[in-house]
C-alpha cells in the first residue's frame, strides 16, 4: 500500500512502501524543477558503493500511456539515505535550503546527545573519591588534594 504524505513544503512527496519511507526520483525531480532524466542520469552516475545503491535506490518501470501509444518510463524509489546523497550534489536555492535545515537538525542532535552525556557523566574525581581543593596563596596557584 503507498500512502503519500507530504512532510513539509521543504521535501518531496514521501510515501510508505514496505514499512519505509521512500521518495521517488520523479517527485526529486519536480521538487527541484529538474528534467527527470537529469535526475535519472544523476542517480546511475553516483559514486557510492553497490551495497549503498541496492540498499537505497530501487529501480522500477511503469507503463504510461502518452496519447495512444504507451511508454515504458523508468524512476527509482529512494530511501531517506539515498535521497541525502543524491540532493547533497544539487545546486540551487532549494537545495541549500534543504541543507541548512538538514545542518540545523544534525546540530540540534549533537546538542541534545552532548546535553544527556554531561548530565550523565560522573566526573573521575568522584569515582576516585577525590576532592581538589584550588587555593591561592601569595599568587601562587595550588591545588589541595584529600582522599576520602
Amino acid at each position: 500500500m503507498n500512502t503519500a504524505i507530504a512532510i513539509t513544503s521543504e521535501a518531496p512527496k514521501v510515501f510508505f512502501k514496505k514499512g519505509r519511507l521512500v521518495t521517488t526520483s520523479q517527485a526529486v525531480a519536480d521538487y527541484f524543477d529538474k528534467q527527470h532524466k537529469n535526475v535519472l542520469q544523476k542517480i546511475d552516475c553516483l559514486d557510492c558503493s553497490a551495497e549503498f545503491t541496492s540498499a537505497n535506490f530501487s529501480a522500477h518501470v511503469e507503463n504510461q500511456v502518452i496519447g495512444v501509444a504507451e511508454r515504458e518510463i523508468r524512476y527509482y524509489e529512494i530511501t531517506k539515505d539515498g535521497f541525502m546523497f543524491l540532493v547533497m550534489g544539487f545546486t540551487g536555492k532549494k537545495a541549500a535550503r534543504l541543507k541548512e535545515a538538514y545542518i540545523a537538525k544534525f546540530n540540534a542532535m549533537d546538542a541534545e546527545l552532548r546535553k544527556k552525556q554531561a548530565s550523565e557523566a560522573t566526573p573521575v574525581f568522584d569515582m576516585l573519591n577525590i576532592d581538589l581543593h584550588l587555593c591561592i596563596r601569595d599568587g601562587n596557584v595550588a591545588f589541595i588534594r584529600r582522599f576520602h
